[in-house]
């Protein structure tokens, strides 16, 4: 997803107006879900290397990181999410392949905001 906002073609390729905002949104969502990813993974590592940090450190800054910036992916996730009945709409602007790799993906990121909701890891103010 990421490799693709470097691609010319992508500048080139018509877009509705819906299409670009949707667009927009999904660009960062993925890029802050990478980052509560990674975020997250060095929790784990540290947590795994001393054991004493979940308890006395918690929650870590990481940790702190990893939720707020799933939670901010979920909320573009669920606005791009929202918006991909109007990017499916009128024949101008993506081809099917695009609008169906855009579906899938938002799709994807919005699930696994529902399920991070779900398990309560979307809540930085309520560790």
């Amino acid at each position: 997803m990421l490799a693709g906002l470097f691609s010319p073609a992508r500048w080139r390729a018509a877009q509705s107006r819906s299409q670009r905002l949707a667009g927009m949104l999904r660009a960062p969502a993925a890029a802050l879900w990478l980052v509560a990813i990674a975020s997250f993974a060095m929790t784990l590592a540290g947590a795994l290397a001393d054991n004493s940090t979940v308890v006395y450190g918690w929650p870590s800054p990481l940790m702190l990181t990893a939720s707020i910036a799933a939670l901010l992916g979920a909320v573009l996730s669920w606005t791009a999410l929202a918006l991909t009945s109007f990017a499916w709409a009128g024949a101008d602007g993506w081809g099917l392949a695009r609008k169906l790799r855009f579906t899938a993906t938002t799709t994807v990121f919005s699930g696994f905001g529902v399920l991070l909701a779900v398990l309560g890891a979307l809540q930085p103010w309520n560790p």
